[in-house]
């Protein structure tokens, strides 16, 4: 019984470790690639609970052309 409590605690941490790593990163993306037009949507991004979207807006930072592109993800429901 513990020894499932703790392996649980641990599985918690380390998905929040990553939440917070993936949303750090795309904090320094945004601000490197849109400077401060992309204070506006750090506030969403920081409140997304969702590995998989954070892992998108990750990746669609790379190609997008316009901070808009991020929002268009940001904004689309989980298919969950």
């Amino acid at each position: 019984m513990i020894n499932q409590g703790l392996k649980q605690g641990v599985k918690q941490g380390l998905q929040q470790g990553v939440k917070q790593g993936l949303i750090e990163g795309i904090e320094l993306a945004l601000v490197i690639k849109y400077g401060e037009e992309s204070q506006k949507i750090l506030p969403q991004i920081q409140k997304i609970r969702d590995i998989e979207k954070l892992r998108k807006i990750k990746e669609a930072i790379k190609i997008s052309h316009q901070i808009g592109d991020i929002n268009k993800i940001i904004e689309k429901k989980s298919m969950n």
